[in-house]
């Protein structure tokens, strides 16, 4: 039975369509997976105790169908097969169930659902058949790209309903069969997707005012438009405050309003400056050289002077500017200001618990999401 839980480590690695890296943590063991394409890589700092000790390496070109394993007590690696893996066992009568119950809370920064699946099935190993029951508990997030979810083959497409979404951050199972119970946990963090990042996107931001669309092209400034997308995609956006508007200047975004999600970005480097910081454009905002994080504004109007201090536009609103003159700029710099004014920190720590508080009049972004691509 506890292969057949541990298998849930492989399901979830195999195939994944863009790169990914995460570590994990849970009953079946302990580690670092990278998955980019059909190349998979498992580094285990504490093993399962049953097929793989602690320091082993597990290494695939096929998805995960086929498995080479460097065990660090062995003389050569070992190749193994899902299949093996498994046993000559067959899964049959497989019936599942799925009930999505909401809202499961931001875990490593990605706003989560909890899904409940219940299921059922007859694992036959030559005249032998056993019959298993499984409940499942798992805290998913669809804001990692699709493509850079993972397929799990025939064994998952059995035994997981094809209702289930996103990607698990968080799952616990429990199998039962007979008087035998087996219960795994696994915890996943650290979680970096590498995505290629369109060579022109469109990005629509939904407000309280309304909704504007920005176009983004990647050539203007490649390392803004690739963090850009990575905010987007990740739901960083979605339900924060637009905190610093000033009147013929910029309108400022870009703080988490759950503040646990600003801790898991860091700076990235400079673009050059190709596109002047024109009416309707946006640029990251930062403190000096290799600043930027997450924090952008959109010129209110001209705003040319900027260029030579390194802002690099990267996109320009393409439609509903209105709305974003309409923005609330009765504070003005009081509710957070420029990342240079040094008055940020207690957005930082409190979010839109702070920011609800002590200024109510700021507008909101509901949401924002990817309506265009073009690669």
């Amino acid at each position: 039975m506890k292969r057949l839980a541990f298998l849930t480590l492989f399901l979830a690695a195999a195939n994944a369509a863009a790169a990914i890296t995460y570590r994990f943590e849970g009953t079946a063991g302990a580690g670092r997976v990278t998955a980019d394409g059909p190349q998979l890589r498992v580094e285990f700092t504490r093993g399962d105790g049953v097929i793989f000790r602690d320091g082993a390496v597990v290494t695939s070109n096929d998805g995960g169908r086929t498995l080479t394993l460097l065990d660090p007590h062995a003389k050569k690696p070992v190749s193994l097969r899902m299949d093996d893996l498994l046993g000559a066992v067959a899964i049959r009568n497989a019936k599942a169930t799925a009930r999505d119950l909401g809202d499961g809370g931001v875990l490593e920064g990605y706003p989560t659902r909890k899904w409940i699946v219940d299921g059922s099935y007859d694992v036959a190993a030559g005249d032998l058949t056993m019959h298993f029951t499984l409940h499942s508990e798992s805290w998913r997030t669809e804001r990692i790209a699709e493509d850079a979810q993972f397929k799990g083959g025939d064994v998952a497409d059995k035994l997981l309903p094809a209702n289930v979404k996103g990607f698990p951050l968080k799952e616990t199972t429990t199998v039962r069969s007979g008087n035998s119970v087996v219960t795994t946990s696994t915890k996943v963090y650290d979680v970096h997707v590498t995505e290629s990042t369109p060579a022109v996107y469109r990005v629509q931001f939904d407000t309280s005012k309304g909704s504007f669309v920005v176009q983004v092209t990647r050539k203007w400034a490649p390392r803004g438009a690739d963090r850009f997308y990575e905010l987007v995609r990740s739901g960083f956006f979605d339900d924060s405050r637009v905190f610093r508007v000033r009147r013929g200047f910029i309108a400022q975004f870009g703080i988490a309003g759950d503040p646990t999600r600003n801790a898991r970005w860091t700076p990235i480097a400079d673009d050059p400056v190709t596109q002047s910081n024109a009416r309707g454009t946006l640029a990251f905002a930062m403190t000096g050289p290799d600043t930027r994080l997450t924090q952008v504004y959109i010129n209110l109007a001209d705003n040319a002077r900027l260029d030579k201090d390194g802002f690099a536009p990267f996109g320009k609103v393409v439609s509903g500017m209105d709305v974003v003159d309409k923005l609330y700029d009765g504070y003005g710099e009081e509710s957070g200001g420029g990342m240079r004014g040094g008055k940020q920190a207690p957005l930082l720590r409190g979010g839109n618990a702070y920011l609800d508080r002590n200024y109510p009049k700021l507008d909101r972004i509901i949401r924002a999401s990817v309506v265009f691509v073009s690669r």
